[in-house]
């Protein structure tokens, strides 16, 4: 994805620049407020898959974990307080009051405000784009005529909205290489995501692990045993790409790593370094669904230096929201490859597929159903 900043007074100038060189296609991706007014930062798809992002610097962890836990407070009361604006101002400035109630149904579930605002605009844009009438018309008409003139069909205008964040979701549910690593927070489902994808694997399968951690090496040696599958010690990440050569009867080599409660430590830079001098490794970020935009952004910081593409969603039987992982994967261009919702080893597991994260974004009753209530 082709990305480009833009600083402009306001949102609606930057995304008037945007569109006008981009493209109508141009999607935003995030904003933040500047001095001089607002940076924005619009992509736009290309045809070739992009080349994986520079590593970004990791987070600094001078910090104490106790001012982290304050920081991501404030974050998270800042972001409310943002949605419940946005809620508040979506539901005043359209002139289709399902398309204000779509918008707040977008930020309930977690879609980052400012990317339901976007999303919303371009269902507005398409019913003037296909004749229903012009944009200037739906400001300035009642709400009665509005519907009326739109002879309102509640599944066609719900369905242009599944359609925008539709757009928003990157799917790539394949392991590409022969080597796939899995990072990840400590508990957020490393271990038992690998091995439910060692067991749909096929073939001969080598499981090795970096995590040291008491029982962690004893738990794959039993994984390994009673799924008939070879087990590969790792003493250190440097010695990754030498052991990936001498591995060649091996149709997959899947990797668990430990958590990294400080990704910038000496053995997780020397991961990241070993993971370079492999260049058949295909690495995911492995999450728990549940985890707030503000815990998955620095998350996903972190981990940046592995330079993962993809995302591994678990436990979604433990959430009711997928919004905020829609959202910072979008932020990132980061792609979400597999989602599991539950510890059956290999059944609980399955590809993503768009269709199904929007299901489970939205969730609850249709757009018809909430009006008819």
């Amino acid at each position: 994805m082709q990305t480009k900043s833009y600083l402009a007074t306001s949102m609606e100038a930057a995304m008037v620049q945007a569109r006008a060189e981009l493209g109508d296609d141009a999607l935003l991706l995030r904003s933040r407020k500047a001095e001089a007014g607002y940076e924005v930062v619009f992509g736009i798809e290309q045809a070739e898959a992009p080349a994986n992002p520079a590593a970004a610097s990791p987070v600094s962890t001078t910090l104490a974990a106790s001012e982290f836990a304050q920081i991501s407070a404030q974050l998270d009361e800042i972001r409310a307080a943002l949605a419940r604006s946005a809620g508040a101002q979506s539901r005043a400035s359209r002139a289709i009051p399902e398309l204000a109630n779509l918008q707040a149904r977008l930020i309930a579930a977690e879609i980052e405000p400012l990317l339901a605002k976007d999303i919303l605009d371009r269902v507005e844009a398409s019913l003037a784009v296909e004749g229903v009438s012009q944009r200037a018309d739906l400001q300035a008409r009642s709400r009665s005529s509005v519907r009326m003139m739109l002879n309102f069909d509640y599944d066609y205008i719900e369905g242009l909205m599944r359609a925008e964040l539709k757009r928003r979701i990157q799917i790539d549910a394949h392991v590409r290489g022969k080597l796939a690593v899995f990072v990840g927070p400590t508990g957020s489902g490393k271990t038992t995501s690998m091995m439910k994808l060692a067991m749909a694997a096929g073939g001969r399968v080598r499981l090795m692990s970096l995590d040291s951690t008491p029982g962690a090496r004893e738990e794959m040696k039993w994984y390994a045993q009673t799924y008939g599958m070879d087990f590969v010690p790792l003493a250190s990440p440097a010695k990754l790409p030498r052991m990936v050569q001498s591995l060649k009867d091996a149709d997959w080599i899947l990797l668990d790593t430990p958590g990294f409660t400080a990704p910038d430590s000496e053995q997780a830079a020397e991961l990241a370094s070993a993971i370079e001098q492999c260049p058949e490794a295909d690495v995911f970020l492995v999450v728990a669904g549940y985890m707030k935009s503000t815990d998955l952004e620095r998350t996903i910081q972190r981990y940046e230096k592995f330079r993962f593409s993809k995302l591994v969603v678990t436990k979604l039987d433990e959430t009711a929201a997928l919004g905020s992982v829609v959202s910072e994967a979008s932020r990132a261009g980061k792609k979400i490859s597999f989602v599991t919702d539950g510890i059956r080893i290999p059944e609980d597991i399955r590809p993503a597929t768009a269709d199904e994260i929007v299901k489970l974004v939205l969730g609850g009753a249709s757009l018809r159903e909430q009006s008819a209530a």
